[in-house]
């Protein structure tokens, strides 16, 4: 390898999981970066048996055109299409995703109503939480709370955080506004940077990024927060997003104050989570931290909130994103397997393994981070 040529990195986490990263130099093209991609991609696909293309990002799905996929499926995440500023290409390449796809699972019922007119195998998959682990952190406040000050250097409170990836979906400009109307309050940035710089985050004293943190340390870290922050964009892609730390701050015990956004309105009819506008967005804050100093508040919710998180798992995820990924590759065989003179379609391959129980076939995952 010279000097300024793309090279790739693999990972081994488990014996059937690998991590494939592309290193690229800054200098590089994005047509170049792009059949630097599909060269990638294309060296893996020989390496595994009846390859599972898995794509969350339909940017980087022309990367594996080429792969001859035993089954596409596409997670979608996000509304990368909707997105302020989002390319004529990056519209066109989710449209020939959603025609390529086997099946689409979306983050949450709002991406589902925008997505199914497309997809016909198009199904609502919202994410989930371990409430035990994050109600770990819950019970043991005290504890977490001491732990908290010692390692980010006693930072006062009263403090609010947000949990998750800090891209170009969180209104900056709005954390900045409620970093100056209480400058007495303390913000907690808990999440990797995600195509946004760190001088990109507001300068202020009372904001503090720690950046991503180990899974195992994150209840203690939200558990240290009087309550906790969504602020979110209000532009049509972005109030389709399924905020990943909703949950988690949920099972933490949380109050939480959200910018409007669709996948939160259940939790609001449950009073387990206020929306306020921007305008109106340091007020609601300051409202949830006098409701997280009320124990009969805080108990009414809690009963609330069991039963909710309750009905939810990653588990319980995990099989039912099995189920589908089974059913849609039956789908597939019956399609292109002609009936015989009775109208029946021949069997499944015997020597072919369901997808859910051979974690390797997934061949190749386009990952959009």
């Amino acid at each position: 390898m010279t000097k300024g040529e793309p090279f790739t990195v693999v990972r081994t986490v488990e014996t059937n999981l690998h991590v494939v990263s592309l290193r690229v130099p800054p200098e590089m093209s994005q047509r170049a970066i792009e059949n630097a991609q599909r060269r990638s991609v294309a060296s893996l696909t020989p390496k595994t048996e009846h390859p599972l293309l898995w794509v969350y990002s339909p940017a980087l799905s022309r990367a594996a055109r080429d792969v001859e996929a035993s089954l596409v499926v596409y997670d979608c995440v996000a509304d990368h299409a909707a997105r302020e500023g989002a390319s004529l290409d990056v519209k066109e390449s989710e449209l020939a995703l959603l025609a390529r796809a086997d099946l689409v699972l979306t983050a949450g019922t709002s991406l589902f109503d925008a997505k199914r007119a497309f997809n016909v195998s198009t199904y609502p998959l919202p994410s989930s939480v371990d409430a035990a682990h994050f109600a770990r952190g819950h019970r043991a406040r005290a504890r977490a709370h001491a732990k908290e000050l010692s390692r980010l250097g006693a930072i006062p409170g009263p403090r609010v955080g947000f949990l998750g990836p800090i891209d170009d979906r969180v209104d900056l400009d709005l954390v900045d506004r409620l970093a100056e109307a209480r400058p007495s309050l303390h913000i907690v940035l808990l999440g990797a940077l995600v195509g946004v710089t760190k001088c990109a985050l507001p300068d202020r004293p009372n904001v503090h990024f720690i950046g991503a943190k180990d899974y195992d340390d994150l209840p203690d870290h939200v558990a240290s927060w009087d309550a906790a922050i969504l602020p979110f964009r209000s532009d049509v892609a972005t109030r389709r997003t399924e905020p990943s730390g909703l949950l988690g701050c949920l099972a933490a015990g949380k109050a939480i104050v959200s910018t409007p956004l669709d996948e939160v309105a259940p939790y609001v009819a449950l009073d387990l989570v206020t929306v306020a506008d921007p305008d109106h967005f340091a007020t609601a804050v300051d409202a949830a931290l006098r409701q997280a100093r009320n124990p009969i508040v805080m108990n009414a919710r809690r009963r609330v909130r069991e039963q909710l998180l309750a009905r939810t798992s990653w588990d319980r995820t995990c099989s039912a994103m099995f189920r589908l990924v089974d059913e849609a590759a039956m789908a597939r065989e019956v399609r292109g397997n002609p009936p015989d003179q009775c109208g029946r379609h021949s069997a499944l391959d015997a020597s072919r393994p369901p997808f859910s129980g051979v974690p390797g076939a997934l061949g190749a995952r386009i990952h959009a981070n």
